[in-house]
């Protein structure tokens, strides 16, 4: 019993350091869904550690300026947010920049093409330009 319990508590052990050492090594494909996911659920202080400093400082300005006329118009929006489909699309990707195209279904059903730029940083993807 007392072995069973050894291996796995290694087993989770390496796991959780293997899980840990891919957070850094995501491709930009990735890095980009992850940041819009975060984005558009409202989860902005979780979306900007995908960006760079000053993308990440741009953000945070733009959403703490916001201005809503009520919460109810604020929660609508939200939601619309929310709501929103997100598919990348495609990637092309050099050595350290990538541009990514990314489809956004609203929920209206009108699909909007857009484009972002990362930069490789520190060998971590990072959202530079939201296009």
């Amino acid at each position: 019993m007392i072995r069973i319990f050894k291996i796995l508590s290694i087993s989770v052990l390496m796991f959780s350091c293997a899980s840990c050492g891919n957070n850094g090594k995501l491709g930009p494909e990735a890095v980009a869904g992850d940041f819009l996911k975060a984005y558009f659920a409202g989860e902005y202080e979780n979306a900007v550690t995908f960006c760079t400093d000053t993308l990440s400082s741009a953000l945070r300005s733009a959403i703490d300026s916001q201005e809503y006329e009520s919460d109810e118009i604020r929660e609508a929006a939200m939601e619309m947010s929310r709501n929103t489909g997100i598919t990348v699309v495609k990637a092309v990707k050099g050595k350290d920049a990538c541009s990514v195209s990314y489809e956004l279904s609203l929920p209206d059903s009108t699909k909007v093409l857009k484009d972002m730029v990362l930069e490789k940083i520190g060998g971590v993807w990072k959202v530079s330009s939201i296009n």
